[in-house]
């Protein structure tokens, strides 16, 4: 999971600026309040008018690692009363809004993570003897509900129809209800993914999941939100959260 700390930077000098898919990206260097002098990245348009010579900016930074390259974020700034400049879950007054307490959005990213665990066993994605997919099954036991079933093998679907049951069958609590996952997006090379293969949040997910095992939460992180609440609510667009993690995770291309 990507290092995350509070800085305050000092900018001394302004790098390249553009657009990455219609979105501003800026790269600056800085001066932090230990004395070291970094280079730095930002985008989105609230952060990036920011970013002026000699600006102080109390700014949260997330540090990525891939190989010996290392990049400074910068995925949040704050004004001089706290305040988050890019949108957050807190009330202007103070406190969490309903639901988006620390706490809560704990649980909400568990739930998501053992949403998109059971999406793939029961797609046939995961086996049975997968450590993740006997994790869930824990926790569903320990919460009272029944696991849903996997997907039959071809082989075992082809073999015979069930017989009627003579019995009626015992009532077992409804699996909780999941985003179909986004099949086609299964074994594809990553230059063949295409913005069919993601049309939700969840599927999103998913991918980052099956090519990297990546968790939900640090995909969020990648694209500078602190839950799946928040990214959730954000408005991402899809497509354009898709290839800055695939950046971040193998890197730009030439």
């Amino acid at each position: 999971m990507p290092d995350k700390e509070k800085k305050t930077l000092t900018v001394t000098s302004i790098g390249s600026a553009g657009e990455y898919n219609n979105n501003p990206v800026i790269q600056f260097a800085a001066v932090d309040q230990a004395g070291e002098s970094k280079g730095y990245e930002t985008w989105g348009r609230e952060l990036v008018d920011l970013v002026q010579k000699d600006a102080v900016l109390n700014a949260e930074v997330t540090c990525v690692q891939k190989g010996d390259q290392v990049t400074n974020r910068v995925t949040q700034m704050f004004d001089v009363q706290g305040k988050p400049i890019r949108p957050s879950q807190r009330r202007s007054g103070g406190g969490y809004g309903a639901g988006s307490s620390p706490e809560d959005r704990v649980s909400r990213d568990n739930q998501a993570r053992a949403y998109i665990i059971s999406d793939l066993w029961k797609s046939g994605k995961l086996e049975d003897n997968d450590s993740r997919v006997k994790k869930l099954l824990s926790w569903l036991d320990r919460m009272g509900e029944t696991a849903p079933a996997p997907a039959p093998a071809p082989a075992q679907a082809a073999a015979k129809a069930a017989p009627p049951p003579t019995q009626p069958a015992t009532a077992r609590a409804a699996p909780p209800p999941t985003t179909p996952p986004a099949p086609e997006a299964e074994g594809k090379p990553l230059a063949d993914i295409t913005e069919s293969d993601i049309p939700d949040l969840r599927a999103l997910f998913q991918i980052c999941f099956l090519l990297w095992e990546m968790p939900s939460i640090e995909a969020c992180q990648q694209l500078g939100y602190g839950s799946v609440t928040d990214a959730s609510e954000a408005g991402l667009n899809l497509w354009d959260s898709w290839l800055i993690i695939k950046d971040c995770k193998e890197g730009p291309k030439a």
